[in-house]
């Protein structure tokens, strides 16, 4: 009487490597796991890597896969690669996703009559974004760059200042906004 029993010595699978993490201007990006020499490999959620609930990616079997966010989240996903009853190898990789910033507006041109000092009326910014004033030309000095309302002092008489209110987050292209300050100089006393 006989039977027979096959033995197998599976190989590990492939060492797991998500990519690089990723700072995306937008809400899609293509992932970059590695090709498995060895083993099958599928994308999934990190333990809470999905804070909102609302990622998705396209083929969870695809290393390339496309994912999906919303804008101002961070995601964790993870790349798995399983070959068998061998253990499975993983590697983690971070998707931020950030939304074009606000609108820049830095309000309408201020012209004052011997002042040197002006406050500016810029808009406000989203969150997480960061509102920054700049001088284009002319010479002044800006009380605080980070404030839409900040004082502009040291204008001389009969100068002109441009200035530019720059609105940013994260990787995404700047909006900007240039706005003039004209320090008049008082008129020459008549004489009669």
């Amino acid at each position: 009487s006989t039977d027979d029993i096959l033995v197998r010595n599976q190989a590990l699978p492939t060492v797991s490597a998500a990519g690089t993490d990723q700072n995306i201007c937008g809400t899609s990006t293509t992932l970059t796991g590695n090709l498995p020499a060895v083993g099958t490999g599928q994308w999934s959620f990190a333990p809470g890597g999905s804070a909102d609930g609302l990622g998705a990616i396209s083929d969870v079997n695809s290393r390339t896969s496309v994912f999906t966010g919303t804008a101002g989240q961070t995601y964790t996903l993870r790349w798995t690669i399983t070959n068998g009853s061998c253990p499975t190898s993983t590697d983690d990789v971070q998707i931020r996703f950030y939304g074009s910033p606000t609108t820049a507006s830095a309000g309408a041109d201020i012209t004052q009559c011997n002042n040197g000092t002006f406050t500016m009326v810029a808009n406000a910014v989203g969150a997480g974004e960061t509102g920054t004033w700049s001088i284009v030309s002319g010479s002044a000095t800006i009380t605080s760059v980070n404030s839409p309302s900040t004082t502009i002092t040291g204008v001389a008489s009969g100068s002109d200042v441009v200035l530019r209110w720059s609105i940013t987050n994260g990787i995404c292209a700047a909006s900007t906004d240039d706005i003039l300050v004209r320090n008049q100089a008082l008129p020459t006393v008549s004489a009669a």
